[in-house]
């Protein structure tokens, strides 16, 4: 399904559930009625946005996100930082390892600058995949799908 944000639209699979704004839950060969209290998602979606500061691009946003997550995540580990184009956007990328209550998670994000919209300041929008360390292949495919789906309402 097509989903729009006031930052863009992005490609969302019909077997996403929406679990609060920008939030999607997905589960391969699941139907949404699969998830629910104890039964947490396979994969998760998540969209966030933060207002950019004077002068910050994609690249300085993560370099200043960057020095925060060994301290918010235990066992933080950064597999690899990059770049991508995405819907004609340039967004710094990131993956990494970290240690949750449940075990060993796995991440990526993409985050993109997107410029003001209604008046209202530019934002870092943030595309985050998560998942079970033990299932990072198996979604790996999934989270590049969303991410290059991904298309600036200009």
């Amino acid at each position: 399904m097509n989903y729009r944000l006031n930052e863009g639209e992005i490609i969302i699979p019909d077997s996403a559930q929406d679990q609060s704004l920008n939030i999607f839950a997905m589960t391969t060969g699941q139907p949404p009625s699969a998830f629910g209290p104890g039964r947490p998602p396979e994969f998760s979606f998540v969209i966030s946005r933060q207002p950019l500061g004077e002068g910050q691009n994609a690249h300085t946003y993560t370099d200043q996100q960057l020095k925060g997550l060994p301290q918010a995540l235990r066992g933080f580990q950064l597999i690899e930082r990059g770049a991508a184009s995405l819907g004609g956007q340039v967004a710094a990328t990131l993956e990494f390892t970290w240690q949750s209550d449940q075990g060993p998670m796995h991440q990526r994000q993409a985050i993109i600058a997107c410029a003001p919209v209604d008046g209202g300041p530019a934002v870092a929008l943030t595309l985050t995949g998560t998942t079970r360390d033990s299932l990072r292949d198996k979604y790996r495919d999934e989270f590049n799908r969303l991410i290059y789906s991904f298309k600036a309402r200009v």
